[in-house]
This record gives structure tokens, C-alpha cells and sequence, in this order.
């Protein structure tokens, strides 16, 4: 698990502490509406383009003060460069879509058609990307299209994009640190969450030590929000320590980062519960492999806590990290031959995978027919040996399923 920066809040708490969200879809579909309007009609009048822009976010119930700000950030630049009302317009438009595209749809997995619309256009606007003489937005438009890239899982072509605002940024770094230091932890980011969705771990791990080195420079920068950035390059420098089996490295990343979410929930109580529950989930993993089995056990059950109560509010996609403690529960009381706690918790987890087998058959069979034959063995050591029969059995079924579809 990787955890990818909060675009939504880096540039809500940049722009002036506006935090917004798409209420409905019909809402998304107008902002596209009127996007595609932008581009095919390039009304000669930018203030007609802000005024049309202004009354659709009325209908996203967004604190316009952050749209007006890129507004004013798009005009400034336009003012240096004598270019063409279309092309003018397009510079809007661009701008329009990376904010939404980074700030209103992110981490939405669901709904990929405003991705694809955004993608397409960004695309197609980039064939004049030689026009721009100004590296700032020229750095812009390759992260927008980068980060749109990502989302859609093009990661060959997202590593494009960002190698090139990595080119621009890393230029503008050298003529002012201060400033563009933290751009350059985003592009940083961004190209480790790339080579680490392409299973080249090393070479993530690298970006990540990069981002990490240029975040304690700027430690006492931005507060918050520089612990933010921190803390998430040590959860994902944690993450990747594990993978290559560095386990006591895995912990000591882990640690730090667990430190510094505490002290921002405590400063923001709620806010960074997922970010907690997260890394608790993977230090008690790191926990296993050190054979430290009570520590493990602690972590568990406090991402688990968390996790109940993060799925109040978003139950479908925290069920499934709920699954993966109370599986990991068990799995620890069970060699601690504790039965009777170890099948308390794979009765519950049994539970949600069934639901979650309904839902996912092809994701969550397989999981379901080893919880199953799991919680057979604890039945039998606890002498239950009726229950461990049916357990054994239906387990058995599930998989004699499974691998008749696949020899089909």
C-alpha cells in the first residue's frame, strides 16, 4: 500500500483553507458542460469565461475564492505572452480542468468518464505546448496531464509528463529553493508512486529518499503541512522497506511516520484517522516478520478501532481494510493458541467476506474458502468439530469452484 499526497487539501490549504466537494453527479456533468464550451466556442471575453464559471460552482456549493485565485494566477501569466484569444481561452480551460481534476474527483476510482474527458483535451492541447514560453505554466500543463495520467493508470505516459516537470521544475529550483523546493517534493512523489505501481521498487524507493531529503530542509517550512508531506514519504519509504524484506528499516520509517500523524490528528482531530489506521496496519505487518507478536497485536487492534469508526461515514471502502485487521488478528491469536480470541475474529471476518465474496466473487473467493478452512483448524483444536467439518467442507466446495472456472 501506497499512499498517494492529498491533492484536495495541499490545494485547498494553498489557496486559502477552502475545502469543497461535488455534491451530486449532475453537478460533475455541467462543469464538463461547460468546459467543452470552452473549448469549442473561445468566447473573446476571458470575464465571460469567470462569470459562466462562477455560476456553475454555485452548483458544486464551492467557496469560489479558490477558483478566482487560479483565475487570477491564469490571467497574470497570459498578460506576459501575446498569444491568440483561443489560445488564451484554452489556458483557462487547462487551468479549470487540472484543479478539478486534482482537487474535486481525487481519490473517486469510480467514475473515470471526467478522467477521460480531461485527458483528451489536456492531449490535445499539448500538441501546442511549444507556444508557451513560460516554464511555470509550461510545468503545469505536464503535471496536470501527468497526474491525469495517473489516475487513469497510463503510467508509461504519466512518467513522461512528470520526468519533463521534473526537467522544469528542478530548473526554476536552482534560481530559487524556497519557492520551488516543494514542487519538486510533488513531482518527486508522484514519480515514486509511478515506478512503484510498476513494481520497479528500487527505483520508487530513490524518489521517495529524494522527496525526504529536500522535506527535512524545509522542516520548519509551512508547518503542517510540510509534516503532512513527511510523514506520507516515510509511510511509503515504510511500505517499500517491507517489500524488500528490510524489516527493521521498515519499522523505523514506520515509527516516524506514526509520530507525526498523531501529533496532526491532535491538531486536526478526525482528519488524519485514515492516515493513522494505515500505518498501523503496516507496522503491525512489520511487526510479523520481526516475529514481534504482541506489538503486531497492538497495532491491529488499533487500526481496527479506527477503521470501525472511518466506515461509518464511507463503510464500502473501509470494510475491506476492517477484512484485513480482524484476518491478521486471528492469524496472530492462533499462534498464540488463544482459539477462543482467534475465532471471535474470523467469525467476524468471515462475515465480511461472505459480503465481500457477493460483491467480488473473483477478487474475494478464494480469501473466503481460506478464512473458512482457517477457522476449521480453530474449531478443532477448540474440539468443535461439527462446526469444523461444515468449514472444512464448504471451503473445499469454493475452491473446487474456483479452479473449474479457471480450467474453463
Amino acid at each position: 500500500m501506497i499512499l498517494q499526497l492529498d491533492w484536495f487539501n495541499y490545494f485547498s490549504e494553498y489557496l486559502g483553507n477552502s475545502f469543497f466537494e461535488i455534491q451530486d453527479e449532475e453537478s460533475k456533468l455541467k462543469a464538463i458542460g461547460l468546459l467543452e464550451n470552452l473549448k469549442d466556442n473561445s468566447p473573446k471575453d476571458l470575464s465571460i469565461i469567470y462569470q459562466e464559471l462562477i455560476n456553475v460552482l454555485k452548483n458544486f456549493e464551492i467557496k469560489v475564492d479558490v477558483f478566482s485565485k487560479l483565475f487570477e494566477i491564469s490571467e497574470n501569466f497570459l498578460k506576459v505572452n501575446n498569444h491568440s484569444e483561443y489560445f488564451k481561452t484554452s489556458v483557462i480551460a487547462t487551468f479549470i480542468i487540472a484543479s478539478i481534476n486534482n482537487l474535486l474527483i481525487q481519490p473517486d476510482q469510480n467514475d473515470f468518464a471526467f478522467l477521460q474527458f480531461s485527458h483528451s483535451f489536456l492531449s490535445e492541447f499539448m500538441k501546442s505546448i511549444d507556444l508557451i514560453d513560460n516554464i511555470k505554466l509550461k510545468y503545469v500543463f505536464y503535471f496536470a496531464l501527468g497526474l491525469n495520467s495517473f489516475h487513469l493508470n497510463f503510467l508509461n505516459e504519466s512518467r513522461k509528463y512528470f520526468e519533463l516537470a521534473k526537467e522544469l521544475i528542478q530548473t526554476l529550483n536552482i534560481q530559487n529553493p524556497k519557492m520551488y523546493s516543494f514542487n519538486l517534493i510533488d513531482v518527486y512523489n508522484m514519480l515514486g508512486n509511478i515506478y512503484y505501481r510498476m513494481d520497479e521498487l528500487e527505483k520508487s524507493k530513490e524518489y521517495y529518499e529524494e522527496s525526504l531529503k529536500i522535506e527535512k530542509t524545509f522542516s520548519t517550512e509551512r508547518g503542517d503541512i510540510n509534516q503532512y508531506y513527511y510523514a506520507i514519504s516515510l509511510f511509503n519509504l515504510g511500505n517499500i522497506s517491507l517489500e524488500l524484506n528490510r524489516f527493521n528499516e521498515a519499522k523505523n520509517y514506520l515509527l516516524e511516520s506514526l509520530e507525526i500523524n498523531r501529533k496532526l490528528e491532535n491538531i486536526k482531530p478526525g482528519y488524519f484517522l485514515p492516515y493513522i489506521s494505515n500505518t498501523l496496519l503496516s507496522l503491525g505487518n512489520t511487526y510479523i516478520q520481526l516475529n514481534e507478536l504482541n506489538n503486531a497485536l497492538n497495532c491491529y487492534k488499533e487500526a481496527l478501532d479506527y477503521y470501525r469508526i472511518l466506515a461509518q461515514n464511507n463503510y464500502d471502502f473501509y470494510i475491506r481494510y476492517i477484512d484485513l485487521a480482524l484476518n491478521n488478528l486471528g492469524n496472530i491469536y492462533f499462534e498464540l493458541k488463544d482459539f477462543e480470541k482467534a475465532k471471535n475474529y474470523l467469525e467476524e471476518n468471515l462475515k465480511i467476506r461472505r459480503e465481500l465474496a457477493n460483491l467480488q466473487p473473483e477478487v474475494y473467493l478464494p480469501y473466503l474458502a481460506m478464512t473458512l478452512h482457517f477457522l476449521g483448524d480453530v474449531y478443532s483444536e477448540l474440539n468443535f468439530l461439527d462446526n469444523a467439518k461444515k468449514c472444512y467442507g464448504e471451503s473445499a466446495e469454493i475452491q473446487k469452484k474456483i479452479k473449474g472456472k479457471n480450467n474453463n
